[in-house]
């Protein structure tokens, strides 16, 4: 079962998410092999994300796979299409047997940066 988890970030940040990935029954998921580790923002459900993180590109890296843990990393050059508002985003798992979970989902807020010129 996916959960509700409200995020926010600043936009001129490295976003760093550590996360844990649990099963149905609440134990930390067994991501061994895992395909696909993917998470994305957007505006709504019926549009492109405008920022996605992957396993496959590199942008998450297991670091227990038995523990059910992976860190995604983005730079301000990767996630510099996410300007500041609220969003929605979610995550999922794509395990060694092709079955995908939804991990967890829920509002993005990303906060201004004296940093980033304003348009």
């Amino acid at each position: 079962m996916a959960r509700r988890i409200n995020i926010t970030r600043n936009e001129a940040e490295t976003w760093v998410f550590n996360c844990l990935f649990y099963a149905d029954d609440g134990t930390l998921l067994n991501i061994t092999g895992a395909t696909e580790i993917e998470w994305a923002t957007g505006s709504d459900l019926t549009t492109a994300p405008l920022f996605s993180a992957k396993l496959s590109t590199g942008m998450f890296v297991i670091t227990n796979a038995t523990g059910g843990a992976a860190t995604m990393t983005a730079t301000y050059a990767q996630h510099s299409a996410v300007t500041p508002g609220i969003y929605q985003h979610d995550c999922r798992v794509t395990l060694a047997s092709g079955e995908v979970t939804q991990q967890f989902y829920g509002n993005f807020k990303v906060t201004n940066s004296l940093f980033v010129p304003g348009v």
